[in-house]
């Protein structure tokens, strides 16, 4: 299976204390080497600060993609590097550590991903005009632009509740208002039962991990596309679901595609058992693995993928841009 091809180096940043918690090595480090990227681990802090901000500036490379999986200190001096790195297009992306609280403020309210550990699904943050500007790890570039980005969402609380309604009931609440309120106060108790068991990988105030069940889903789409999509003929918690273009653990975010979904069934999407996408340096081709066979997509051409007997992740896209 071919390796995607990032454009530059995979830099992923802890110092002596965090390399060796088993979070770290757990979350991130068996993370990265389970999906066969490349990485180099450099521990930052076997000097005095000021050295090592100094050195880890001049160690970066041009296009170098920088992972932090550590505290606020760590965080705060990798991001001092980055600027004064004269190495062009670095991204520097947080990975939540320790008691991460004031890098979070210190890098801006409201950006997501300081408490998710997949260092595949996290946004990273590339610094521009002395400001962070959230971009995702696996990017592809040509002419200094972005075409396409690699991410991946987990849905499991959605899958939970669609279960809830079959093909009888959804007949129902499209010929009936009160059935259809009645349907919906009934989702949202279910989210207050049942939702941190699906929330995305966070960290409680006493700082352990939420476990939870999860229907994981690879995408690729532009960033404009926003669906639901299911396979099969009624829903269930091991279907595939494709969502894109909000925050998936606010419930009222959700709740319009989730009522889309039950009222008018299938969304427009595909499904396949497996893809793999390998990012070449062409200037019209992309490389795609599907279900083991490889096929060929030329970028001036929507991609098709057909139907797999076993779904287990989606590829859905319109046209990457």
């Amino acid at each position: 299976m071919k390796q995607i091809v990032m454009p530059g180096r995979l830099v992923v940043v802890c110092n002596p204390k965090s390399s060796r918690f088993p979070i770290v090595q757990r979350r991130v480090f068996a993370r990265l080497d389970r999906a066969g990227l490349p990485y180099q681990q450099y521990e930052f802090g076997h000097e005095r600060y000021g050295d090592a901000i100094v050195h880890l500036a001049r160690f970066l490379q041009p296009s170098d993609t920088v992972l932090v999986a550590a505290g606020d200190g760590t965080a705060n001096s990798v991001l001092q590097a980055v600027r004064q790195s004269t190495a062009p297009n670095v991204r520097v992306g947080f990975l939540a550590f320790g008691n991460f609280n004031d890098a979070a403020h210190n890098f801006g309210r409201g950006l997501r991903g300081f408490r998710r550990y997949n260092p595949l699904q996290n946004p990273l943050y590339v610094l521009r005009n002395s400001t962070l500007q959230p971009i995702y790890p696996l990017v592809v570039e040509r002419g200094g632009e972005t075409k396409a980005a690699l991410i991946s969402i987990s849905l499991g609380w959605t899958a939970f509740v669609a279960a809830e309604f079959d093909s009888k009931l959804r007949d129902t609440l499209r010929h009936s208002i009160s059935h259809l309120v009645t349907s919906l106060w009934h989702m949202l108790l279910l989210h207050r039962r049942t939702a941190r068991q699906y929330q995305l990988p966070a960290m409680h105030r006493n700082h352990r991990p939420i476990h939870r069940r999860e229907t994981d889903v690879l995408c690729i789409n532009s960033r404009s596309f926003a669906g639901i999509m299911r396979t099969g003929d009624s829903y269930g918690v091991g279907d595939t679901f494709l969502l894109r273009g909000f925050d998936a653990r606010s419930f009222w975010r959700s709740l319009p595609f989730i009522v889309r979904s039950v009222l008018f069934g299938r969304m427009r999407g595909q499904a396949v058992a497996s893809c793999h996408i390998a990012f070449m340096n062409t200037e019209k081709e992309y490389h795609v693995q599907v279900d083991g066979e490889p096929i060929t997509w030329l970028s001036d051409q929507p991609l098709v993928v057909r139907k797999s007997s076993r779904p287990i992740m989606v590829l859905c896209t319109r046209k990457l841009r």
